[in-house]
């Protein structure tokens, strides 16, 4: 039986505070990588810091948002001098905020500013001007038939025409296949419907893509009704498998090393000698 602060790496856990929070996207996604990893985040609580990439995606997604908030009502994008400079800001004040774990120390630090410069001015040339937005980081708490908790969220852009938008900074462009996979697109267009009580137009994915030559992708997407079906049924099966307590370690991918996973040396480090 695993009890908090240990490295067994298979077990089951009692601990009942996670009884009534609510169930994320996000939350679901960590479960399918890894259920023990979903442990010790979810369970025992424990957080690592964010990769260089993960805190250049975390900053830039920053700007989009504060670009969008004051389009609402401007219905105009600001100058991309003021975009940078606000990515600037918060990329600046983010390393005095918080720990990042960066494998080269300054260089990698210094890389990663000009690669959010590079994508900022590519939002500001190829994704922005494409969208208008009405709800900017609209937050939604939803039921789902058949389980307690309730599914929570944040679409990141409503569009004018009736788009749900996410922004993402990637490495490349993601295949369509993905795209129309995708589980917290399919999450965000089960939201929509419920809130609004009609069908969302469409889904995309508004990409900052971070190659040496950087690029701005909108890549769309739907969802059918059988869609939504599947990826509830998905939740459901999240659900019930965290709350029956029983984890174990996914060491069938590329998120199974010390590079990707934190908490590598809690679960599998003693494979090394620890």
């Amino acid at each position: 039986m695993i009890q908090s602060k240990t490295d067994a790496r298979v077990g089951v856990s009692d601990n009942t505070d996670i009884e009534n929070r609510p169930i994320s996207a996000s939350s679901v996604n960590t479960y399918l990588r890894c259920p023990m990893q979903w442990f010790f985040r979810y369970i025992e609580g424990k957080k690592i810091p964010p990769s260089g990439s993960m805190y250049l995606g975390s900053q830039w997604h920053k700007v989009a948002e504060n670009n969008y908030t004051q389009k609402i009502t401007s219905k105009k994008d600001k100058p991309v001098a003021q975009m940078k400079e606000v990515f600037v800001d918060f990329f600046d004040r983010g390393f005095k905020e918080q720990e990042v774990h960066l494998e080269n120390g300054e260089k990698e630090k210094s890389e990663l500013k000009d690669t959010g410069i590079a994508i900022t001015n590519v939002y500001a040339a190829r994704l922005a001007p494409q969208v208008q937005p009405v709800k900017v980081e609209e937050k939604f708490l939803i039921s789902v038939e058949g389980i307690k908790k309730q599914v929570i969220g944040f679409w990141d852009v409503i569009d004018k025409d009736g788009f749900v938008r996410d922004n993402k900074s990637k490495s490349r462009t993601p295949a369509q296949s993905d795209v129309d996979n995708d589980l917290q697109l399919s999450i965000y267009a089960y939201a929509y419907r419920q809130v609004y009580g009609i069908r969302e137009k469409g889904l995309t994915l508004d990409c900052a893509i971070t190659t040496k030559v950087p690029q701005g992708v909108i890549m769309r997407t739907s969802r059918t009704n059988n869609d939504i079906e599947d990826v509830l049924k998905v939740v459901k099966g999240v659900e019930q498998a965290t709350k029956s307590g029983i984890f174990y370690p996914n060491s069938n991918g590329w998120h199974c090393s010390e590079k990707w996973c934190g908490f590598y040396p809690l679960c599998k480090g003693r494979k090394c000698g620890k």
